[in-house]
């Protein structure tokens, strides 16, 4: 459970956008009701940017006393939450957190469609994502141009990753 915990991380992480090394000794899973689970230790690299953190908003009692909000989880907590409830959710975290290959773009790519219930809907918001899918199939072949459609412009790696970030980003708002 702890390497799928961290796998999970590392795609949240991931879609966070310009993330740098952090090493994660331990996880946790805190509950609603307070409850703490601990999972077997594990180290990872992976790349994090701290953006900033939600607004604090000062409220008070009938009697003037400072009431602390509860926490407002972050977008990559939320998306986990999401992921230990749903696997086709945690597989799309699981691919992209690890998406530095043609192979793991692709099947990113395929979680995304699923979840979403074909890839008419995906495409018709990101229109280049039909481009980085037929992209990454083409590259993942090893005898790429001797079979298979390969479309007479290519994504690099870098811009089918970024259209694959936006298209995963987007699936996972809807979801939380």
């Amino acid at each position: 459970m702890a390497e799928t915990i961290v796998a999970l991380i590392r795609g949240a992480v991931e879609l966070t956008g310009d993330p740098v090394p952090v090493a994660v000794g331990s996880v946790f899973r805190v509950w609603k009701e307070g409850r703490i689970d601990a999972y077997v230790s594990a180290l990872f690299t992976a790349r994090l940017r701290i953006i900033g953190h939600p607004a604090k908003i000062a409220a008070r009692d009938g009697e003037g006393n400072l009431v602390e909000p509860p926490p407002t989880p972050i977008a990559a907590q939320q998306w986990i939450a999401v992921a230990l409830d749903n696997e086709d959710v945690a597989d799309l975290l699981i691919f992209f957190g690890r998406a530095d290959t043609w192979f793991d773009l692709y099947k990113t790519i395929e979680m995304a469609e699923k979840i979403e219930e074909g890839e008419h809907a995906l495409t018709a918001i990101f229109p280049r994502l039909k481009l980085a899918k037929t992209t990454a199939n083409s590259h993942r072949h090893a005898c790429r141009y001797l079979r298979g459609y390969v479309p007479p412009t290519l994504l690099s790696f870098s811009e089918a990753y970024e259209v694959v970030r936006d298209a995963v980003s987007a699936v996972l708002k809807a979801r939380t």
